[in-house]
């Protein structure tokens, strides 16, 4: 739960804890008044609104001090913004459950300790920081911990600068930053040593009462930002492409208010800080300086000028202009892209059926639809496919409503390892892997909200938290109260459209047929179950058929009731039919071979399927 939520939550109580905080006061219309923060105070200057759009919100007229209801809680309790929160959530039982996205359990590998290499004093270091503009050298050794360190390969007593990251919960990993890297190396940065704990750097500059943050491209823009500006900074461990410490810091993240972030202007840093607003959702805001990164500004203007700048471009950022609307020219060089022929493939991945190179593919930003009769292998078919998803290195999150988690993930570990029957060090080898991409919603009562917009914010946060870009939803029919509610259900599609375009996921949609006279016929996209708006707005609508007439005449055959009837044996056992493919060519049908006991659904009856396990070695 992230910091807008408490105060969301904290709102919707404001009567009864405007009357806890501060017991002497009393109710004026849709204020509680009392003469000040004092508990002990009676009077009116101070006005806690506990109703309408201003609920809790406070001011005090005779001082002109205001705030939210955390802001109250710790003037009247004295204690700051980190312990606020925490008391927050647990005196008034916010809710903390929601979302429901649960990460798969499984061991994990112990981080390497970081240790402190040893330290030297040459002067170095400090004329190298000298020469980047600091005005308080001394200051930056004693804050950061810095020190001076033999540099690599150097013959001559050329030192590198230590950089260690201190976190709160300790020493995670160190940093060498080379000061001559033209001669004794071309990377300006590199880790002391592998294995470490990646975290974000600078943690110690920040207080607890701290609602704001920026997040920054480099140690030295942390420290320009932090100790010339004066402004609450933090450095991400490696370049903005790289998001790999996110995981471990997006719940430290969850307290500030506002989260600013301040990457290099050109072209990946601009990427990269996009893609991390997005993760962060509607704290973020997009900082864009206008002449180079934190440091270069020092360097350029001075500590006085590097300030003007720097807070002209935070207040620029958190007022900020609509997004909403773009000039062409912005699309420019994607559109470019589309027509060269070397251009990178477009974003998606494919499956390991031969039959369906160059056929089937799977785009971000797409809705696909899984539609056929109960039993005929919708949910195998797709948890398959998450498996392919995997192979080309999507983040999967799963919602089974249909199934209990146990059960889907026995089914995938079956299909995963291609065997029925594995032995508990096969099973253990394919649910760790397994459990280093797939996610699972797990569903629980709604508590006041409609099912519906529970799973798309727990899809959201699989997203932001996770990196989840491929998700399933099994089934439509569970998403909520759409039996007799084709409008809702048209609806819920769109927003699920929505969630795909703003996001750019993939997402598979499971849904039923209507019912018709028998199984026996393959059905097309005019057999959703439901609104026409589902295969309407959907991009890749997709029919699992079930060949029952084949396993019939088997049975009849194998029990001496019939004989054998060889256009009917050499028949597919199920077929992936595609009625809709919008971005694509292929539209038509592919016949598939089905072995009941691992699950799997493979091109040919007579080749060995390959476990997962070993086509992912393969793509290493």
């Amino acid at each position: 739960m992230n910091i807008l939520e408490v105060k969301q939550q904290l709102a919707d109580q404001a009567d009864q804890i405007a009357a806890d905080l501060l017991p002497l006061g009393k109710r004026d219309g849709k204020n509680w008044r009392n003469g000040s923060t004092d508990p002990s105070d009676p009077g009116q200057s101070l006005a806690v609104f506990i109703d309408g759009s201003t609920a809790g919100q406070w001011k005090d007229f005779a001082t002109d001090q205001s705030g939210d209801l955390l802001d109250l809680i710790m003037e009247v309790r004295g204690i700051s913004l980190k312990d606020a929160l925490d008391y927050a959530v647990t005196e008034y039982r916010l809710d903390v459950e929601k979302p429901y996205v649960k990460k798969i359990q499984r061991a994990e590998k112990p981080k390497t300790p970081a240790r402190l290499p040893d330290r030297l004093n040459t002067g170095l270091g400090r004329t190298f920081l000298q020469d980047r503009g600091f005005t308080d050298i001394d200051n930056l050794f004693i804050t950061y911990g810095l020190r001076e360190i033999d540099a690599e390969n150097a013959s001559n007593g050329e030192v590198d600068l230590c950089l260690p990251y201190e976190h709160f919960t300790g020493l995670l990993t160190t940093k060498r930053r080379v000061i001559n890297h033209k001669l004794y190396g071309s990377s300006k940065t590199k880790f002391i040593a592998a294995g470490n704990q990646l975290c974000l750097f600078g943690w110690q500059t920040i207080s607890d009462n701290d609602r704001e943050v920026v997040i920054c491209e480099g140690e030295f823009d942390q420290m320009v930002l932090s100790q010339e500006c004066g402004i609450p900074a933090l450095s991400i461990p490696t370049g903005a492409a790289g998001g790999s410490w996110l995981d471990f810091e997006y719940d430290n993240l969850a307290r500030f208010e506002n989260v600013f972030i301040c990457y290099d202007p050109d072209a990946a840093g601009q990427k990269g800080a996009k893609e991390l607003a997005q993760k962060i959702g509607q704290r973020a805001r997009v900082m864009k300086l206008p002449d180079g990164d934190p440091n270069d500004l020092l360097k350029k203007h001075g500590k006085a000028g590097c300030i003007k700048i720097v807070k002209d471009a935070l207040e620029e950022a958190r007022w900020g202009s609509t997004d909403k609307i773009k000039s062409v020219a912005e699309f420019n060089e994607a559109v470019l892209a589309r027509f060269d022929p070397n251009a990178d493939e477009e974003a998606g991945w494919s499956t390991h059926w031969g039959k369906a190179q160059g056929k089937l593919f799977f785009r971000r930003g797409e809705l696909i639809i899984m539609n056929g009769v109960n039993g005929h292998g919708k949910s195998m078919v797709a948890s398959q496919l998450l498996l392919d998803a995997a192979l080309a290195g999507e983040k999967c999150c799963v919602a089974s409503m249909e199934m209990r988690e146990d059960r889907l993930l026995e089914r995938m570990i079956k299909q995963c390892g291609n065997t029925g029957s594995p032995t508990t060090e096969w099973v253990q080898k394919n649910f760790d892997w397994i459990s280093e991409w797939m996610y699972l919603y797990v569903d629980i009562a709604a508590r006041g909200k409609t099912k519906e917009e529970i799973l798309l914010d727990s899809l959201d946060y699989a997203w932001r938290r996770y990196g989840c870009t491929t998700f399933l939803i099994d089934s439509l029919q569970l998403c909520g109260n759409f039996e007799e509610n084709l409008n809702g259900q048209q609806a819920f599609i769109s927003k699920l459209v929505e969630f795909k375009l703003e996001r750019d996921v993939t997402i598979f949609l499971i849904t039923h047929a209507k019912k018709g006279p028998d199984e026996y016929q393959m059905g097309g996209k005019f057999d959703i179950k439901g609104s026409s708006g589902i295969s309407d707005l959907a991009d890749q609508v997709f029919t699992v058929f079930r060949n029952k007439r084949k396993e019939e005449h088997l049975d009849l055959v194998e029990r001496g009731f019939d004989e054998a009837n060889q256009k009917i044996v050499d028949m597919a056992d199920s077929y992936l039919i595609c009625h809709k493919n919008r971005h694509g060519d292929w539209e038509g049908k592919m016949g598939f071979y089905f072995n009941p006991k691992t699950f799997r659904y493979e091109s040919s009856a007579t080749l060995k399927a390959r476990d997962y396990l070993e086509m992912r070695n393969d793509a290493r």
